[in-house]
This record gives structure tokens, sequence and C-alpha cells, in this order.
């Protein structure tokens, strides 16, 4: 809460600085304290009020600003409650309430009038050294018009919300165990349709490389076709071949469709399209082990690759783990 000033800073008060030690303050807690600013002139231009518990302490700086003259007050029902006004950042004390100054000199008065040559930002130091479990207080700082109107405290505006980005999402592959086919979805809710039971047809082999559900900047839709003749579904992020199937029957162009980054970075790896060439099954991987060990099998044909995505984001399951469930998936099919 204590920040350093930088520049020099011209101080006129009625008293000279006396300096402190605040090292006893150094932890330092928030506390709720309700802040009212006006340019009402009969009442307080700022006002503070805040509750304090044993033995704690409450700062809370603002800026001072030149052409005015300040006057500040302090109340508070425990009379052992100790308030300073310091520079921000230094020792240097400009105003403290009755308590306070009791204990910096006998003889000091307290300034009436302070003024500043340059907006100077000034920290408020409220203290209970008493046994209280909670102590109240009230801190108002008052302005008398110089050559300029200026409020002492500036709130600073709203910052904009910042826009909603989109976030990247696994897409998860599903073996149908009765034919072997493939279904790969980035849907949360067709996940958890496929998962709930309901559909004791269809095995999640988990996420095999990661996009996004949603569209964004710089991304493609990958569609996804239901072949009826097959019961199989078929994969595309070509826009021409989309536009061919769509006028192809038997394809059923699907609402699920999950999108992936175009074109490829540093960052992205590519996933390969395979075919079956008995059911026309699709297999979209990013393994080249899996690749390998489905075209030595000699039921696929390699397509080359399809799209760039990222790879499968956290998950708990690890590589090995990943590619034997996805090689027994190939050997479902064949033996099927």
């Amino acid at each position: 809460m204590l920040l350093s000033i930088i520049g020099t800073i011209g101080i006129m008060a009625s008293q000279p600085f006396t300096k402190i030690d605040l090292s006893q303050w150094e932890t330092e807690k928030s506390y709720p304290v309700n802040i009212r600013i006006d340019n009402d002139p009969s009442s307080a231009d700022l006002q503070l009020e805040g509750v304090l518990e044993t033995n704690d302490s409450y700062l809370y700086s603002f800026i001072l600003q030149p052409g005015l003259a300040y006057r500040f007050d302090m109340r508070t029902p425990f009379a052992e409650t100790h308030a300073f006004l310091t520079l921000s950042g230094t020792p240097d004390v400009l105003w403290a309430n009755t308590t306070a100054l009791s204990t910096i000199s006998a003889d000091r008065m307290q300034a009436i009038d302070v003024t500043v040559d340059i907006p100077t930002e000034v920290t408020l130091t409220v203290f209970n050294p008493t046994d209280q479990p909670k102590v109240s207080f009230s801190f108002a700082a008052f302005t008398k018009e110089g050559s300029t109107e200026v409020p002492i405290v500036v709130e600073p505006p709203t910052p904009p919300t910042p826009p909603t980005l989109p976030t990247p999402d696994n897409i998860v592959r599903f073996t149908q165990l009765s034919t072997g086919n493939y279904l790969y979805t980035a849907s949360p809710s067709e996940q958890d349709l496929l998962l709930s039971g309901s559909f004791p047809d269809f095995r999640s082999d988990g996420a095999v490389f990661s996009g996004d559900n949603e569209p964004r900047e710089g991304y493609i839709p990958v569609y996804r076709f239901f072949v009826l003749s097959t019961a199989s579904h078929f994969f595309t992020a070509n826009e021409q071949e989309r536009a061919a199937l769509e006028n192809t029957p038997g394809f059923v162009l699907e609402q699920f469709k999950f999108f992936v980054p175009s074109p490829g970075t540093e960052e992205t790896i590519p996933v390969y399209r395979l075919q079956n060439v008995d059911t026309g099954a699709q297999l979209l991987t990013v393994n080249p082990v899996e690749k390998a060990y489905a075209l030595l099998s000699g039921d696929w044909v390699d397509q080359d690759i399809a799209f760039q995505a990222f790879p499968v984001l956290d998950t708990p399951v690890t590589p090995a783990e990943q590619l034997e469930v996805q090689v027994v998936g190939l050997a479902v099919e064949h033996l099927g």
C-alpha cells in the first residue's frame, strides 16, 4: 500500500515534519471501507469508515492536489486509536490525531491547513494498540478552495470487460463395438450422452487430439456426415468435399462438428485420415504407430493429412495407455 513518490515534493504546513517508525505496522490487512466523495463545501470531500481488530492497522492511500488547502478530522470512540497521515513511502508525518500527536512530540501542534505544490500521494495509517476486539473509526478530509477546484480522489475509470476468449477442447473418439466404426466429437453434451449408459455399444477411447467445440478466428470446421449405407461417419475439413457430399445421396450432414487451426503452426500436429476398404469407416489419428498398425493390417488405405490440430490437453491417461486403447479399437473392428 505504501508507494514511493517520484520527484520533488513541496509541502507547506503550519508545523514541520516529524519522523516516525512505521515498522510496527508492516503487516497490512485489508478492511472494508466506505468512501464518499462530493463537492459540497459544507461536508467532507473524502470520508473513510472502518473497523480494526485487536492490535491491527489500516492503511489507505490517496492524492492531495495543489491549489487546495486541506483540513483533516478523525473520530473514534476509543481514545487509544492512533492515526497518522504520512507522505507515502516515507516516515514523514503530515498530520496526526491527538493521541498520535502525543506520541510524537508533547509540544507539537496540529497543522490547520495543509497545501502541496504538486500532486502528492499520502497514506493514512490507523492503528489499534488495545485489546479491544473491534475498534471503529471515521476519517474525513475537508478542502478549502484555492486557485482551482479539484476533488481529492479521482476514482479510476472502470476497465472494459475483457472479451470472452474461446477455450480449447479435446476431441474424443468413440468406437462402436458392433461395427468398429469411429465417432469423433468435441461436444461435451454429446460426450455426456454417449457416456450416460444409454448407448452401451459405444466405448470411449479418450481424447485423441484437441481443437475447439466452438468457432474461433483462424480455425476451420471439420464437418461430420452420417453414411446411411454403412452406418458410419465421414469427416472432412475440405469445403469442396463437403459441398460434394451434401449433394450425394446417402450422406447426411450432422449438426455436430469441431474446429481446428488453419494453417498449422509449430505447435500443431498433422491428423491423418485412413479409410477402411471393407466398411468405408474413417480413422482419424495423430499417432504414427496406430497409423502404421492399421495400414499393415491391409484393411485400411491412407488418405494423407486431413487437417492440423493440437495435441491432447491435460489428461490422466498416459500415451502408452492411450495407444493400447487405440490398438484394441482397431482389433475389435478386424475381429468383427
